[in-house]
């Protein structure tokens, strides 16, 4: 078996590969081909050549690949070691969608698509590893052809929608003018056929009321013989009357001819149509500003921000109220961002974030303004001695930059991804100085991290992966020595659960930070809806959740809400650390907690967009029954 796999580049999204794979179905091998290259529709062909007293047989590869102006070359390989043996060039811009090898006639196929439209054409392959000239099967056409295959008869089958919509159609090589027959009638269309010759059937995929099905017909069964034209049967399109519209074929253009160049006029540049004039007119040449179109406000929704963020930060308990959030992305895609604006507990809350990632290295900035005061810093000591905070604390305010290089190594039904970051983050909170007496603004810092994770693909009825892990490990310090140092690694790991799209999560954390004067209330994984920002020396937590789809209602009110799925997350937490309790002294202390998550996916308003919404209810061993309500948008 022969086929190919998309391949992304590790850094750079619009630079794509695929690898060719092979298996062995006897052995059970499987090898790797064309690593870094662009290959597609890979075809096994065998060619037999010599005399009768020296037969030669040899294995060749046959695969499209790409040229740099957008058409595609077809190009011979060994079957073993994949060397290259001969490229074919075809016309400029034309493209290839489709290849197969019939034994019998020793021929190639493959459709053609270029300026006059698209066709069959075939090729021979000669034994020493090139390939013969091209002929014409067919006559370019508005007909569109796919799911090219050989029976190794001289016989090939494709779909096309010569009739209207997709049908099975078959073409005989080895009759004179290589006749075309149709031979399906579906309601719906049949696509991707592949030839039976030991029953003399073709079987093919058609699309029913109940969804897509395989089907069978026998491979000698004619609905009609095809007359070839330049435009399919228009069966399926709603009358479209002229509007009277120009096109752009009609519009008159400037003579191409003339003679055009860019001169200085002053201090401008101008373009000269003809003899330079001092009364010829200019147009000013206007600059691209590309920056003005990094920040493209492209959608809106309900309050969201960075939630893990927030429920991590050690000063201040979290309480959403109402507010909005902008989303802005650049045409290319290397830049995106928001800004939140929300009301919370009576005061403002600003958000915004930014990422360029037209770089090997993204740059990410975030600010966060308001939702709070300033956090506070006081050494046990100085607190048991009675000193508090000021009252007349200022908003909270962090700033954060961010340097991450995220390389891509996924392939087939894996998701891998290795990412190195570093952040530097300053926090306007306040430090206590027991040599001063008084309390100093704001420090810095600082966090490296290097995260691997490796997921399979899950299935869309799968609410998380069902195989997977993740690892990380992290550093944290603060450009002030009166902090300690934290060092950190968790884990994740996903398992299949007892039923099919069931999934098992099981996650684990170890910290260790060094005793100074102040401590951070970091937490690599904490118990949900529990409180714990006391700064701890040694520190470890688990958390196990059984993710599962309840039910699909497929459903609703015509219009305004669709229901797509309920699933249900149900969770427990624990952690057990040592924290610091002045003296030099720690105080053991365990939080657990348990709950679940009621997960509603829905489709609200006709949009196309899917929505989220998500009841959580947790019980803490340190505070009250937890209920909170989130929302999460998918675009």
């Amino acid at each position: 078996m022969w086929w190919t796999e998309f391949k992304p580049h590790p850094v750079w999204e619009y630079k794509n590969y695929s690898v060719v794979r092979s298996l062995d179905l006897t052995t059970g091998r499987r090898r790797t081909y064309g690593r870094w290259e662009a290959n597609y529709f890979a075809t096994p062909l065998t060619v037999v050549g010599g005399s009768a007293g020296g037969r030669t047989t040899r294995r060749f590869v046959a695969t499209v690949s790409p040229d740099s102006l957008g058409g595609s070359d077809l190009v011979l390989h060994e079957a073993e070691g994949f060397r290259e043996l001969d490229r074919l060039r075809l016309e400029q811009l034309a493209t290839v969608h489709g290849l197969a090898w019939d034994d019998s006639t020793r021929t190639l196929v493959f459709i053609s698509l270029g300026e006059r439209g698209m066709h069959l054409r075939r090729t021979g392959v000669s034994v020493d590893g090139r390939f013969t000239a091209v002929e014409d099967l067919t006559e370019p056409s508005m007909v569109t052809l796919r799911d090219l295959r050989a029976d190794g008869r001289g016989r090939l089958y494709f779909s096309s929608i010569e009739s209207g919509k997709d049908e099975i159609h078959t073409l005989d090589l080895t009759a004179a003018g290589c006749p075309e027959r149709r031979i399906t009638t579906s309601r719906f269309g049949a696509y991707a056929p592949a030839g039976d010759t030991a029953r003399g059937e073709v079987l093919f995929t058609t699309y029913t009321a109940a969804g897509y099905q395989i089907a069978r017909t026998a491979a000698d069964a004619t609905q009609d013989t095809v007359v070839r034209r330049r435009l399919p049967r228009n069966l399926l399109n709603i009358p479209a009357p002229s509007w009277g519209v120009p096109t752009m074929s009609s519009l008159p253009m400037a003579d191409t001819a003339a003679e055009v160049r860019m001169e200085q006029y002053g201090k401008k540049l101008r373009w000269v149509h003809g003899p330079v004039r001092d009364s010829t007119p200019y147009y000013e040449i206007r600059k691209y500003n590309k920056a003005l179109r990094w920040f493209n406000v492209h959608s809106w929704a309900p309050l969201t921000a960075d939630m893990e963020d927030l429920l991590n930060a050690d000063e201040r308990e979290l309480a959403l109220g109402f507010g909005a959030s902008l989303f802005f992305q650049s045409a290319m895609g290397d830049s995106y961002g928001s800004a939140t604006y929300g009301r919370m507990q009576g005061a403002d809350w600003l958000q915004a974030s930014w990422t360029y990632a037209g770089l090997p290295v993204q740059l990410t900035g975030k600010v966060e303004y308001g939702g709070g005061k300033q956090g506070i810093y006081i050494p046990v000591e100085a607190y048991d001695a009675g000193v508090r905070g000021p009252a007349d604390r200022r908003n909270y305010l962090h700033a954060q930059a961010i340097l991450s290089a995220p390389f891509n190594f996924s392939g087939g039904s894996h998701l891998r991804l290795l990412q190195p970051s570093f952040s530097v983050t300053h926090y306007n909170s306040l430090l206590y100085d027991p040599d001063r007496e008084r309390f100093t603004k704001g420090y810095q810092m600082y966090q490296g991290a290097l995260w691997w994770s490796d997921s399979r693909r899950a299935s869309v009825r799968c609410i998380v992966p069902r195989l997977g892990y993740a690892v990380r490990a992290s550093v944290i310090g603060a450009f002030n020595d009166r902090f300690g140092m934290i060092y950190s690694l968790y884990g994740r790991g996903y398992l299949p659960g007892i039923l099919p799209n069931h999934s098992i999560t099981l996650r684990a954390a170890g910290m260790y930070q060094t005793a100074a004067e102040l401590g951070f209330g970091y937490k690599p994984l904490a118990p949900r809806a529990a409180y714990n920002s006391r700064s701890a020396k040694y520190y470890g937590a688990a958390a196990v959740d059984y993710t599962f789809p309840l039910c699909y209602p497929d459903g609703g009110i015509n219009g305004i809400v669709y229901f797509k799925r309920i699933w249900l997350n149900l969770f427990g937490d624990f952690s057990r650390g040592a924290y610091f309790a002045g003296g030099g002294t720690t105080q053991r202390a365990n939080v657990w907690s348990y709950g679940g998550d009621i997960g509603v996916e829905l489709n609200a308003l006709g949009s196309s967009m899917p929505a989220t919404v998500k009841f959580t209810l947790a019980a803490p061993s340190n505070e009250k029954f937890y209920f909170g309500v989130g929302l999460s948008l998918d675009f």
